[in-house]
C-alpha cells in the first residue's frame, strides 16, 4: 500500500474549499449484507428525521408486511437522543427480511438516519483537509471489494458536510501529558509509524514493538531538547525542527535502533490475561447494563479473579462464558491471510488519523490500538472454540468486533476514563516498558 493522497476540491459554507483525502486503493461497495443494521447497540436517529419516519410507519409497515408503532419503533433516552427500535432477532426494526432498509426503499434514501447513511465512512476534518476513512466493521470493507472511493471523493466531500460524526483535528496534537505537535509535526511522526508497519521482511508483532518504540524515544528525545515546563498538566509545544531532526536520523538507519530494541521480547503471560480480564469484564458491563459506573465494583472481583486465574469470562457480544485459557491465544496463531487484514487494518487506522484523535495524546491513541489488535485473537479463538468458525473467518470477524466495542464506534475507553478507580488500574498497564510485549503475547 502506498500512502500518496489522491485529492478532490469541495466547495465548503465558507470561501475556502476543503481538499477531500481518500486512502488510495481502498475500496467499498455496500452488498446489502445487513450485519451493520444488526450488531450495532444502538442506531442513533437525528432529530430532523424522526417526525417524518413516525408518520409513515402506515407505509413503512406495509412494506415490511407487518404493522408498525411509534413506540417500538424510535424510543428517546435518557440523554435526550433518539434510537431506532430492534426487533426479537436484533435487527434494526425496519429491516426486511430480504436485508433491505424500509425507510430507504419506500421514504427514500434522504430519511435514513444519518448515522446509516454515513456508514461505513469515517470522517476527520485537519483545517483545509477532510480524511474519508472506512470503518472495519463492516464486511466489505475488510475484503476490500467494491468501487475505488477515489471515483467518489466529490461526493464522499459532500457528504462529510453533512455527516453526522466529523472529528475535528487540532492545529495543536497533543502528544501526551507534556508534549504537543504541530499538525505538520504529527503528519511526520505518522510517517514514520507507516514506514515502520510496512517493512515486511520483519514480523507482524515486531514492527508493532518498533512503533511503540519509536515513540518512547521521541518522547527521550523531546525531553532532552525542550525539558517540560513546570506547570503541571499543560503540554509544551515542541519545536518542528527537533521533532523533523528525530525523525530524520532515525529514517536514515532505516530505524535500526526502533527495530533493536524490538526484538527483545519481554511479555508475561498472566499480566497479559489480568489486563485483558479486566479490559472484557468493563466491556461486558457496558453491554449489559449501558452504566459501568454502576458496576465499577464487579468488575474489579473480576480483576481480581483474574490475577488468581479463577472462573470464567464473558466475551461480549459472544453468547455464553468462556474458560480463561482463551486469552493465551496470540498473533502467532495466525496464518498470512490473516496477519495481512492486521496489517492493513493498523495501517488504515493510522491512516483515518485515530492517533490524531485520541483524548489523551498520540501515544495512548496508540497503546489502545495496540490493545485492539492484542484482543483480535482472543476474539478469534473464542469463536473458533465455540461456535466453529473457521479461522479466516474468525479474524474476520474479529476485526469488526472490536472495532464495534473497543474502537471507533465504542465509547468504552471514555467511560473508563471518567471511573477513577478503573482509569487508575488501567494506566497501571500502560505506563509498563514492556506493554506492547504484554498485550502482544510476546514472550521470552
Amino acid at each position: 500500500m502506498t500512502f500518496s493522497d489522491p485529492i478532490s476540491e469541495v466547495p465548503t459554507k465558507g470561501s475556502e474549499p476543503l481538499r477531500v483525502v481518500v486512502p488510495p486503493n481502498a475500496r467499498f461497495t455496500c452488498h446489502s449484507c445487513g450485519l451493520c443494521c444488526r450488531v450495532f447497540p444502538r442506531i442513533v436517529v437525528d432529530p430532523t428525521r424522526v417526525e417524518h419516519i413516525t408518520q409513515n410507519l402506515a407505509a413503512l409497515g406495509e412494506f415490511l408486511d407487518q404493522p408498525l408503532l411509534a413506540t417500538d419503533t424510535i424510543r428517546a433516552e435518557e440523554n435526550g437522543e433518539y434510537v431506532l427500535g430492534r426487533q426479537e432477532n436484533g435487527a434494526c426494526v425496519f429491516l426486511s427480511r430480504e436485508n433491505k432498509c424500509a425507510i430507504h426503499a419506500v421514504l427514500g434514501e434522504f430519511w435514513k438516519p444519518q448515522t446509516c447513511r454515513d456508514f461505513p465512512f469515517v470522517f476527520r476534518q485537519a483545517h483545509a483537509e477532510v480524511f474519508v476513512g472506512l470503518s472495519f466493521a463492516c464486511p466489505t470493507v475488510r475484503h476490500n471489494e467494491g468501487e475505488l472511493l477515489e471515483t467518489s471523493r466529490a461526493a464522499l466531500g459532500k457528504q462529510s458536510s453533512q455527516a453526522f460524526r466529523c472529528d475535528k483535528i487540532s492545529r495543536d496534537v497533543t502528544f501526551d501529558s507534556r508534549y504537543c505537535l504541530s499538525w505538520e509535526s504529527y503528519l511526520e511522526v505518522e510517517q514514520a509509524l507507516r514506514d515502520i508497519l510496512e517493512e515486511k521482511s520483519v514480523e507482524l508483532p515486531t514492527r508493532l514493538v518498533a512503533m511503540h518504540v519509536l515513540l518512547g524515544m521521541l518522547r527521550l528525545w523531546l525531553e532532552a531538547r525542550c525539558p517540560p515546563k513546570v506547570e503541571a498538566g499543560v503540554p509544551q509545544m515542541t519545536k518542528d525542527n527537533d521533532v523533523s531532526a528525530f525523525i530524520e536520523a532515525n529514517r536514515r538507519t532505516n530505524f535500526r535502533e526502533p527495530f533493536r530494541i524490538a526484538q527483545s521480547k519481554r511479555g508475561q503471560p498472566s499480566v497479559r490475561r489480568t489486563f485483558l480480564s479486566l479490559v472484557l469484564g468493563c466491556a461486558a458491563s457496558m453491554w449489559k447494563h449501558g452504566k459501568p459506573l454502576e458496576a465499577s465494583l464487579g468488575i474489579l472481583r473480576n480483576y481480581i479473579a483474574a490475577l488468581c486465574r479463577l472462573g470464567s469470562l464473558e466475551i461480549p457480544p459472544l453468547p455464553g462464558r468462556y474458560p480463561r485459557s482463551v486469552l493465551d491465544h496470540t498473533l502467532d496463531f495466525a496464518n498470512q491471510q490473516s496477519q495481512e487484514l492486521i496489517w492493513r487494518y493498523a495501517a488504515h487506522c493510522l491512516w483515518r488519523k485515530d492517533l490524531a484523535v485520541g483524548v489523551h495524546g498520540v501515544r495512548r491513541a496508540f497503546e489502545l490500538l495496540l490493545l485492539r489488535i492484542g484482543l483480535l485473537p482472543v476474539y478469534a479463538g473464542a469463536l473458533k472454540s465455540a461456535q466453529r468458525v473457521p479461522e479466516d473467518d474468525a479474524l474476520s470477524q474479529s476485526v469488526g468486533l472490536v472495532e464495534i466495542y473497543f474502537g471507533h464506534h465504542s465509547d468504552l475507553f471514555f467511560v473508563i476514563d471518567a471511573t477513577p478507580r478503573l482509569a487508575t488500574v488501567l494506566d497501571s498497564f500502560f505506563v509498563r516498558k514492556n506493554y506492547p510485549d504484554i498485550i502482544l503475547g510476546r514472550v521470552k
